[in-house]
């Protein structure tokens, strides 16, 4: 059985000395499950826009095996934006997902919207493919948020994206009603978080209770993993409840910023506010290193305009940190709600920032990671995800009765 994934979210980034890596949201683990189910897998995914070095590319990123797969790359259609009004490269793009679509007997999009997603679906429909989409986002608040261009495209993309939901035979999500209320889906659908974690056991968690409770004067680090070139992540909301902080005489922080970009935008910000000694901008880790990292945090916070379900989070939370959140979307789902802030309220950021500072409230707050995380076992999610993966793959028709 041969399955195609297509992708506008994974990309592939090649080493000078020709070694292929991926971003750190995606490892060999995640493509294991689909290798699990099929006899050939071929992955479609959007060019990285750069070429690093050896040393660079293992300090960011995850090593990646092109042998594992067929292993095709696209133009990225939206950047630079002259390749969104290049007529040339979206007949290339359709002519080549067409040909991969009708060479597959099963298709998987991990977006309902983008160009990428709507292509394939059409092809899939065209050649009688069986499909899934997976469900992670809200498409209109995220679009919005990101860019002039985003708000031209925002309405179209999301009016896409609930027809696509509406038509799939096959949707998984991942939250358990949140998405699931704005993208509904007439065929079969789950709600199962792609996220895969390993659970810290009742040692860990005390001696990390026993951490904060000798805090004493010490800096208490503050950490936010996601996109630095992303608006939507709302890591500059953060940086300026930072300068809040120090305005008022706490100075005992440092914010550290996690994750892919050039971050110039957080950096003018940084500057702007005399943060640097404040403010720490690591860069994209691979994942291997992610959970070291979050065990050196104090506080976790995720200050996002909109989300699905942050992986980032439940990764925190497994790792017993206290973890606060703006309350959107499926957030709302994860954060302890003493701990959360409308998104972009920077008064509200600095209350909850306090608040967790204080040892009883970290206790709570660890306590609560701990439980919330054992909602996600991998022993869980892979039982409910791997079951619904077999049955998509053993379907030769649409539709189907939500389960």
């Amino acid at each position: 059985m041969k399955l195609l994934i297509v992708s506008k979210d994974i990309h592939i980034i090649q080493a000078k000395n020709g070694a292929f890596f991926i971003n750190h949201h995606f490892d060999e683990e995640i493509f294991k499950r689909y290798l699990d189910i099929c006899d050939e897998l071929t992955l479609y995914v959007r060019e990285s826009e750069q070429i690093i070095s050896f040393d660079d590319a293992v300090m960011k990123y995850n090593k990646f095996d092109i042998s594992l797969m067929r292993l095709f790359i696209g133009p990225y259609i939206y950047s630079p934006k002259t390749n969104f009004f290049n007529i040339r490269l979206r007949i290339e793009l359709a002519n080549e997902i067409k040909r991969l679509v009708k060479e597959t007997d099963k298709l998987i999009c991990t977006e309902g919207f983008c160009v990428f997603s709507r292509l394939a679906v059409k092809y899939a429909k065209r050649y009688k493919k069986p499909y899934m989409l997976l469900c992670g986002s809200f498409v209109y608040e995220g679009l919005v948020a990101h860019s002039f261009l985003g708000k031209i495209r925002a309405p179209f993309e999301e009016f896409m994206c609930k027809r696509n939901f509406k038509e799939a035979p096959y949707t998984m999500y991942v939250t358990q009603s949140v998405l699931q209320k704005r993208y509904p889906c007439n065929g079969k659908s789950i709600g199962c978080s792609d996220v895969e974690i390993s659970l810290i056991d009742d040692e860990r968690k005390n001696a990390k209770i026993e951490r904060i409770k000798n805090i004493g004067d010490r800096k208490l680090i503050i950490g936010t993993l996601g996109y630095i070139d992303n608006p939507v992540k709302g890591q500059a909301y953060v940086i300026e409840a930072m300068k809040r902080l120090v305005d008022l005489g706490f100075t005992n922080y440092e914010y550290q910023i996690v994750g892919s970009g050039n971050g110039n935008r957080l950096k003018r910000l940084i500057a702007k506010y005399g943060l640097e000694d404040k403010v720490k901008i690591i860069g994209p880790i691979p994942h291997r290193s992610v959970f070291m990292w979050l065990d050196s945090l104090d506080i976790y916070i995720q200050p996002s305009l909109t989300e699905g379900l942050v992986r980032a989070v439940i990764e925190a939370m497994s790792r017993v940190c206290p973890v606060a959140g703006s309350a959107t979307g499926g957030m709302v789902e994860l954060i302890d709600p003493q701990y959360s802030f409308s998104p972009g309220n920077i008064d509200e950021i600095v209350a909850v920032i306090q608040k967790l500072s204080q040892p009883e409230h970290m206790e709570q707050a660890i306590i609560y990671s701990y439980n919330k995380a054992k909602e996600f076992s991998p022993e869980i999610l892979s039982e409910k995800r791997n079951a619904f993966l077999r049955q998509f793959m053993l379907t030769e028709f649409f539709g189907g009765e939500t389960i």
